[in-house]
Order: structure tokens, then sequence, then C-alpha cells
């Protein structure tokens, strides 16, 4: 975490290490960010508490998806394929493109995934879902969808 209390002069306030990588970052709250990259060569999301840029944590990982054998997000890269809606100041929805082959017969498919999170702003209670998957209380454990 880089922290930019005096923009002349940052520095690293903390470090976390993960599998896989993020190459886009979008804040969610003061207090969670979210990361979309590539985990496994598959698309990945990943939350983050950052309420103590000294020590951020993982508040969990989910693999987008496991019906795939290569998968990325066009997010990773260009900001406008990333929908971010502030809902409700408790409740928030994104969309997330994904693109890749299927598992076997190696068909290129497009989906889109859809989340809703709840309780934003306080990682303890934090709450992000996906057709019924929830990540509330799974720190750091990868999930797949399929």
């Amino acid at each position: 975490m880089i922290d930019l209390t005096d923009a002349s002069d940052p520095k690293i306030a903390g470090t976390l290490e993960i599998p896989g990588f993020s190459n886009f970052l979008h804040p969610v709250s003061e207090s969670v960010l979210m990361g979309i990259g590539q985990i496994d060569q598959l698309a990945k999301i990943e939350f983050f508490d950052v309420a103590d840029l000294t020590a951020p944590l993982s508040l969990g990982a989910i693999a987008l998806d496991s019906t795939m054998d290569y998968s990325y997000s066009p997010a990773e890269w260009n900001r406008k394929a990333f929908t971010y809606w502030r809902r409700a100041e408790d409740q928030h929805r994104m969309a997330i493109p994904v693109e890749g082959y299927l598992k076997d017969s190696w068909q290129w498919v497009s989906r889109l995934y859809l989340f809703e999170i709840n309780n934003p702003a306080d990682p303890s209670c934090f709450d992000a879902d996906h057709a019924g998957l929830s990540l509330c209380g799974r720190r750091g454990w990868p999930i797949a969808l399929g």
C-alpha cells in the first residue's frame, strides 16, 4: 500500500503477498479496495481490507470462472469495461465482463458477472454476493465460480 498523505513524498505503508496479481484497483470505500486481475490463468476479483494501511488483508478472492481453461476481463486494462454503482450507502453493485476458452471444447465465450456488495465501509461485515455466493467472513480463501 502506498501512503499518499503527502503527495510530494509518497511512502510504502504496508505490503501483502497474494497469489496472482491485480491489474486494476478500484476503491469500494475508504476501508475496502477491489482488484481485478489473474490467478492460475483465470480472471479474478479480490477484495482487500485497507483500514490499516500498514497491515492490509485479503477479504477473499474469486476466480471467474472455473468452467474455463483460460480467461481474462477486459476491465483489467479498459476502465470503461467495468461498471460500479453506489446504489445506496451500504449497498453497491458492479458488473465485470469475462472472456475466455471453455474447458475441453476450447469454445470462446463472453460472460458478464453481476455482484451485489453489502456493507462496503465495514471490512468485518463486508459481503460480495454473486448468485448466492457470499464472501462474508472468508478472509483469504480463493473461491471458484462455475
